[in-house]
């Protein structure tokens, strides 16, 4: 009896199986190519591994040729750009974090950091230019609450010949009648 309520267990679990193979099935679309376009594909992954071969078998006749103590210093110097290289980028990923930073105490949209080169500035240039585009921003968030903001000016009624005040002159009138 066991068994079989194992069976019927085992059936409704495949079934499951078998319908959320077919979910996924449904919703999940492939792009087909044509021929032409996988032949276009492949030559150009091909021609840049080509490219990467050939520029290292370059890098190698080049090394080839050199004696020991000129690949000796010509390896030493590609080391050292490299080595600049990773410190430019990671002094750049830290002005981003600071300028980051900056931005956020200052009120400004991360977005506008995406318009500088971090690359190639340094701290100070950052500060100024994150200080002229708070300026800027702030400039136009006034400008354009104060034409928003505005308010009209009142409308005003033509003046009549007696511009007396109502309320005087029914008092007026009414200390004349007393006499």
């Amino acid at each position: 009896m066991e068994d079989n309520k194992d069976m019927v267990a085992t059936t409704e679990t495949v079934e499951e199986v078998k319908d959320t193979k077919e979910e996924v099935a449904e919703t999940k679309t492939e792009k087909t190519y044509s021929r032409d376009e996988l032949n276009k594909i492949i030559a150009t992954e091909k021609s840049k591994l080509l490219q990467d071969i050939e520029a290292k078998r370059n890098e190698a006749e080049k090394l080839a040729k050199m004696k020991e103590d000129e690949r000796l210093q010509y390896e030493r110097d590609k080391a050292e750009q490299e080595l600049n290289e990773l410190k430019i980028q990671l002094n750049a990923k830290n002005l981003k974090d600071e300028a980051i930073k900056i931005a956020t105490e200052k009120g400004l949209p991360i977005q506008y950091l995406d318009l500088v080169d971090f690359t190639k500035e340094s701290a100070e240039s950052i500060n100024t230019k994150l200080q002229s585009i708070a300026d800027a921003r702030s400039k136009d968030l006034e400008g354009y609450l104060n034409s928003k903001l505005k308010e009209k000016a009142p409308f005003q009624k033509a003046e009549e010949k007696s511009a007396k005040d109502p309320y005087l002159a029914g008092f007026e009138k009414g200390w004349g009648n007393t006499k």
